[in-house]
């Protein structure tokens, strides 16, 4: 993020001056996991209320939680 700031602070970034996302953690590889996880809790109602939202967005990404919830717990230990 550095380099960004840098170059933000001297001029109007461009798409080009910007690092490009991983295709996971972009929509484009996001969404279709979240959708079929929102489709797999359908058998429980068609509609769609916020706890199937919540319940959906969690499953989609519990790994990437669990594995910032573990750095920070490390980094913690490492402090002490």
């Amino acid at each position: 993020m550095g380099p960004s700031i840098a170059t933000g602070n001297k001029k109007t970034l461009d798409l080009e001056d910007v690092p490009q996302l991983d295709s996971r953690d972009s929509v484009v590889g996001a969404f279709p996991k979240f959708r079929n996880r929102l489709e797999a809790t359908d058998g429980e109602g068609t509609e769609v209320t916020t706890l199937k939202l919540v319940k959906a967005l969690f499953f989609s990404v519990w790994k990437d939680i669990l594995w910032t919830a573990c750095r920070v717990y490390i980094s913690e230990v490492v402090v002490l």
